[in-house]
């Protein structure tokens, strides 16, 4: 009550005594002063907690207050704690054992997919990853099967990479090496193995310029260091310091990537090829050598026919330099021309390997050569096959022969007059022109008189001089156009072309009258005359062979000489 007087208690003995102290009881006094709800608060001087309950009563001026151990007040609330925690526990056990049964059951389809990956990646395992449990583990399982297929392709693909270029490497019989920056060899294949332990040393780990003979060597080294200094590529031909020693050819290229600078190289024995080489170049020496002393002029064309060479023999024929031939088409540097009608001849058009033709060459200053022209491929020799050889000779003796052989076949020696065949042929060519044949032609047989006197008084050599000087007599009474032949003996034949009968009897009576008034002198100063009979006809247009006008002829020669000599007697058909 507000007269702070104790109306209720429990201990009897405090019923309507004064109210507790603010040291025994702090509520109380709160709750004296207006303040009502529930607090915990200590039981009198160091007494035992407590919670406390003050309100105030509306129809009173009295405060009701309560007091609970605190002990006994939370005791439910520890006795329900307990509870709860040992249920929670239990229920945390049991659902962690829930969740780990879950969870391990959830995570199984990843352990198989780590077993069958491991499995994979070692090789035990060589089918599709199939792990179970969602669409999207199984699309990382897809994923990962890509993975692994396309790095077996890939370890597959390079494995047969490295075989084939093992297998290349070893094979190969180019020699392989790779070296430092310093030349000291780190690799080198069999070939190259068996180029460069020409000592029995294996090359590994030395210097690859120290197996260069040593008259090389220091050469070699300079070469290589500046190389390397300036990382560029380089080629060096050299001779290994063996017995014999092989010529190598070697390229260095510098090898890319990461570290110490390396480089590999390829190296070729190629002391076959020197020696062929020499060989041939011996061998173009000896035919240069040949081309240059033999007589005939040698050119050589190329596939578009220019001049590649000529030797000196040409030179000196078509009158040319060196110089003057760069390039030049040959038709350009000779001109050819055909011995007989004198058209031009290009000498590409002239057929290779036929054998030879007969031409004619004029020079640039216009002098013509007669010459034998003989076009050759080039063969076996790759790249020039469409080379030409060009083989010109001095055609010029052999022609000279050949018109003398013919001259001496139709003419005769002693008076160079035409001889029996060249007089039928010179008359046959006549009857086989039909548009000459119809014209007024004549021939004569002449026969001397009295010859056999001057070969019996004056001897064989005044008779052949009688018969050159008679010879002379008979060209030059006639015209130039007519034939005179001396068929034998003392016997000549004469061929009259457009020369009507009239005109014939006088050119053949002056013949006589000269005849008759020449004298040839002896050694012994004898003094020889002569004469001949003379029979001569008409071509006629049905005479076929030379045999029907001259026999006409020769019978009215007999009939001169058997009617007195020195005379001239005509066919009178």
């Amino acid at each position: 009550m507000r007269s702070q007087t104790t109306l209720f208690h429990p201990d009897a003995s405090r019923i309507m005594q004064p109210v507790a102290q603010p040291d025994e009881n702090p509520l109380l006094q709160r709750a004296l002063a207006g303040w009502q709800g529930v607090a915990e608060s200590r039981h009198g001087r160091g007494g035992a907690r407590a919670l406390y309950a003050y309100r105030p009563l509306s129809n009173a001026n009295w405060v009701v207050g309560a007091v609970l151990p605190a002990d006994e007040a939370y005791a439910p609330i520890a006795r329900l704690t307990r509870v709860l925690l040992v249920s929670g526990g239990l229920a945390g056990a049991v659902l962690i054992a829930l969740a780990w049964l879950v969870l391990r059951r959830l995570l199984r389809p990843l352990d198989t997919l780590r077993e069958q990956v491991e499995a994979l990646h070692e090789g035990r395992y060589t089918g599709p990853l199939s792990p179970g449990g969602g669409a999207e583990l199984q699309a990382v399982a897809d994923a990962v099967s890509g993975v692994f297929a396309a790095r077996q392709a890939a370890e597959a693909a390079l494995a047969d990479r490295e075989a084939f270029f093992r297998t290349l490497n070893e094979t190969s019989p180019l020699g392989v090496l790779v070296v430092s920056a310093g030349g000291e060899i780190g690799y080198c294949n069999q070939a190259a193995h068996h180029l460069l332990a020409h000592d029995g040393t294996p090359p590994l780990g030395r210097s690859w310029f120290e197996l260069v003979a040593s008259c090389e060597r220091d050469e070699v080294a300079s070469m290589w260091s500046a190389a390397v200094a300036m990382g560029a590529p380089v080629r060096f031909s050299c001779a290994l310091g063996a017995e014999p020693a092989p010529l190598l050819t070697l390229r260095f290229q510098a090898m890319p990537g990461d570290g110490p600078a390396r480089y590999v190289g390829v190296l070729l024995d190629i002391s076959a090829e020197e020696t062929a080489r020499q060989a041939l170049s011996m061998e173009r020496e000896r035919a240069l050598a040949i081309l240059e002393s033999i007589r005939e002029a040698v050119v050589l064309t190329n596939h578009l026919g220019e001049v590649e060479y000529l030797n000196p023999p040409a030179l000196a024929m078509l009158d040319l330099r060196p110089f003057e031939l760069a390039g030049r088409p040959f038709n350009r540097v000779a001109r050819f021309v055909d011995c007989a009608s004198g058209h031009p001849l290009n000498i590409g058009t002239l057929s290779v390997d036929g054998g030879a033709r007969q031409v004619d060459l004029v020079r640039d200053d216009g002098t013509r050569f007669a010459v034998e022209v003989t076009v050759s491929r080039v063969g076996g020799a790759q790249g020039f096959e469409d080379y030409r050889v060009v083989v010109i000779q001095d055609d010029a003796p052999r022609r000279e022969r050949e018109a003398t052989h013919r001259w001496e076949a139709l003419h005769d020696p002693l008076t160079r007059l035409c001889n029996r065949r060249g007089f039928h042929q010179a008359l046959s060519a006549l009857l086989a022109d039909e548009m000459r044949r119809g014209g007024e032609h004549a021939v004569a047989m002449l026969d001397l008189d009295h010859f056999k006197a001057v070969n019996d008084g004056g001897g064989h050599l005044l008779g052949d001089a009688l018969l050159q000087e008679v010879a002379t007599l008979i060209a030059q009474s006639l015209r130039a156009s007519d034939v005179v032949a001396r068929l034998g003996g003392d016997e000549f034949a004469l061929l009259l072309y457009d020369c009507p009968l009239p005109v014939a009897e006088r050119l053949l009576s002056e013949l006589l009258s000269a005849l008759g008034n020449y004298r040839l002198e002896g050694p012994d100063g004898r003094l020889y005359h002569i004469s001949a009979s003379i029979g001569y006809t008409r071509v006629k247009p049905d005479d076929q062979i030379p045999a029907d006008p001259m026999a006409r002829a020769d019978v009215r020669c007999y009939a001169a000489k058997h009617g007195g000599r020195n005379r001239l007697v005509m066919s009178g058909d």
